[in-house]
């Protein structure tokens, strides 16, 4: 599973210990994006 999100939510949201829990039990790949530049800020695999 791949999650396109901006790199706010990211700050926000997917750097909380609930979502690392998740992310990581998952394995879920993210990938972080600057939607106003266009361009990959990070991918965590």
């Amino acid at each position: 599973m791949i999650l396109n999100r901006t790199v706010l939510t990211y700050k926000s949201y997917f750097r909380r210990k609930l979502s690392q829990m998740i992310i990581n039990r998952n394995q879920v790949k993210l990938l972080i994006v600057d939607s106003e530049n266009e361009v990959i800020v990070q991918w965590i695999d």
